[in-house]
């Protein structure tokens, strides 16, 4: 990992600075690995590795390729098809493809890392009510939290938007992302913005590629992982470096962005 000695900042911002790539900003990628907490009581509690429960070794796949209304994501089952054959022996994948609500709800609290790819939808007016896009229906924000009592190596929200807030309550952790981390999830990857499917795929292999390198699964580099693909892509294309690096994450490009990692 090209990022493993660089030094770490973690942003919480506030009001519409809450919307913004701010790990993507000016030079910002060239001096440091970035990170975001949705709440300072969770960047406070981040720091405690050992409270980890025993579940990391069982990780959670999530494949809602075809949904009634939304374009299809290939990408989506393509994605989980390259995580499985990437994965140590060490860490066993529950694969749910085409899962109905009542399935990944039931899901979540056995595995200790999430991987959900498909659509998501956030209302900026009532952000309270950001869901996951399913084959038979929609997961909310609220039943995501719901179920856990122990604690997670983390998620990896490949769905988009999964890290925005509400317009009236932008200072608010309202969103998908921050509903995983006060459900127990110590590190959580998500989209800012919207992002395509294609380059969904090429960023979930980028970082699953670092966060599984030399074995055993190493959820502790999520941050470095992310950082180092935003800096690949904007050196693959110089002359879009804002919309590179500072636009969409995993379904898209601006970044992703890391919580709480």
């Amino acid at each position: 990992m090209r990022s493993a000695r660089w030094s770490r900042f973690t942003a919480h911002p506030t009001g519409l600075f809450t919307a913004l790539p701010l790990h993507a900003a000016g030079s910002a990628p060239d001096r440091v690995v970035s990170s975001y907490t949705p709440t300072v009581a969770s960047l406070l509690r981040g720091g405690d590795e050992a409270g980890e429960d025993g579940t990391r070794a069982r990780m959670l796949g999530v494949a809602a390729a075809t949904v009634p209304g939304q374009s299809v994501l290939p990408g989506a089952t393509a994605e989980l098809n390259e995580l499985a054959a990437r994965l140590p022996d060490d860490v066993r994948l529950t694969r749910l493809d085409d899962a109905t609500r009542a399935e990944v709800a039931a899901a979540l609290p056995d595995h200790g890392w999430a991987n959900p790819a498909c659509h998501a939808e956030q209302d900026l007016a009532q952000p309270s009510r950001a869901v996951s896009l399913l084959g038979d229906s929609r997961l909310d924000l609220t039943e995501a939290s719901r179920g856990r009592g122990h604690r997670a190596a983390g998620a990896y929200l490949s769905a988009c938007p999964s890290v925005l807030g509400g317009a009236d309550l932008a200072d608010e952790a309202l969103n998908p992302a921050a509903a995983m981390q006060h459900a127990g999830y110590r590190r959580v990857i998500a989209t800012l913005w919207p992002v395509g499917d294609r380059l969904a795929r090429v960023a979930a292999r980028s970082v699953y590629a670092d966060l599984c390198r030399d074995r055993p699964f190493r959820p502790e580099r999520s941050a470095g992982a992310v950082h180092d693909l935003m800096v690949e892509l904007r050196r693959q294309t110089p002359r879009r470096s804002v919309a590179v690096g500072a636009v969409r994450s995993p379904r898209a490009l601006t970044g992703p962005t890391a919580i709480g990692v």
